[in-house]
């Protein structure tokens, strides 16, 4: 039956796709050789985003993108496609971010759900549409289904040329995840429809772009689980929880809680767990432990814990898109391509061991710090 349902698919999509070459005329029916001139450019209002996956780090890796979107075409409408169920929550801060189109989880085992969204996605003729991955076959071919004017993506041994993309060459682009995309557009599109260096300007960082209120709550809470003495003492935010052999043993922690308290006797520990879940480590008095199920409610505790240790992670991309000292363990991964995209984020070999972890934390500013000034980031309407 699971094989039907998936050939019945297939069709409705290929009927869709006949649909969409029909309707976009001669740039999708055709091979486009020139790229449109800066009136064209100067007239995009209507891009679309296309990020099908269900990852939260993923979809917090787009962050930068919308920053580099705004700045180039700030009268433009931005789409976004994904299947993470917290990507409306993710890009609920952005102004510019109209519609968070969702795929379910599993598609073919939702089908009504699915075809709505794609009945969504199919009624609407974009300006610009942004491949950002130079992996995913997903995504090109979602890129090439929608209906636009103008397409770009990457160019990789997973993904090569395509006759309706303008393309960039992954192997020439910055080695960091969160900055393929930003490349991606500057590479083809230049600033503002003029060609220039991708390297002529400074990288937007990972931005969840709180809200004042967010915060505020998150300190009350904070204040709150901590006692009345929270304030003036500091405070270190863990996260234990990682997928395979990124996961480090309980051990190791408290072995990382233990270093810490003993070069700063006065901290608190809060450790970040998932909804439903308990946690070893809590201690009375000093390691507390707290969850939320909304996305945006944990990046505002780890703002206002103001600093944060974790594994790679998607929980670790959240907390480099706030405004706290973040350090990401990497043991099995390459720090180069996903290390926490911040500007006080940074990486560290947990086999260097706890001490040398705990030595890192304190470095960065424990004692009395604040996160970094909301004017060291590139988006400056989130000054708090």
């Amino acid at each position: 039956m699971v094989g039907v349902t998936k050939n019945w698919l297939f069709l409705r999509l290929k009927v869709h796709l006949r649909q969409a070459n029909h309707t976009a005329g001669l740039v999708v029916a055709k091979s486009v050789t020139l790229m449109p001139d800066s009136t064209f450019f100067s007239a995009i209002r209507s891009v679309l985003v296309v990020r099908p996956n269900v990852r939260l780090g993923n979809n917090l890796l787009l962050t930068p993108l919308l920053a580099e979107l705004e700045q180039k075409f700030p009268l433009a409408r931005i789409d976004i496609l994904s299947a993470c169920q917290d990507a409306p929550a993710i890009f609920s801060g952005f102004s510019t971010v109209d519609r968070v189109l969702v795929f379910p989880r599993h598609g073919a085992s939702h089908l009504p759900a699915y075809l709505s969204v794609m009945s969504e996605l199919l009624s609407k003729q974009y300006d610009l549409v942004v491949d950002p991955c130079p992996k995913s076959r997903s995504s090109r071919f979602y890129t090439e289904l929608v209906r636009a004017k103008l397409r770009i993506g990457f160019e990789s041994d997973h993904k090569p040329a395509a006759a309706k993309l303008f393309t960039a060459r992954l192997s020439d682009a910055p080695p960091h995840m969160g900055k393929f995309p930003v490349y991606l557009v500057r590479s083809v599109l230049g600033a503002s429809g003029k060609q220039d260096t991708w390297q002529s300007r400074l990288f937007p960082m990972l931005d969840i772009r709180l809200s004042h209120a967010e915060i505020s709550a998150a300190r009350h809470s904070l204040c709150q689980l901590l006692g009345d003495q929270a304030l003036h003492k500091p405070v270190v935010g863990i996260f234990t929880e990682a997928t395979g052999l990124k996961k480090l043993p309980i051990n190791w922690w408290r072995g990382l809680i233990a270093e810490l308290t003993t070069m700063v006797p006065e901290l608190q520990v809060l450790v970040v767990v998932p909804p439903g879940t308990q946690t070893e480590l809590a201690e009375p008095g000093r390691v507390h432990s707290w969850h939320s199920s909304d996305v945006r409610q944990v990046a505002a505790m780890i703002e206002a814990v103001g600093h944060f240790v974790c594994a790679d992670s998607g929980v670790m991309h959240l907390a480099a898109s706030t405004r706290a000292h973040v350090l990401g363990l990497f043991s099995h991964t390459d720090p180069m391509t996903y290390s926490p995209l911040s500007e006080t984020g940074s990486a560290i070999d947990p086999e260097s061991g706890p001490g040398q972890v705990a030595a890192t934390v304190v470095k960065a500013g424990l004692y009395g710090s604040h996160p970094a000034p909301a004017n060291a980031r590139l988006c400056p309407d989130l000054r708090v």
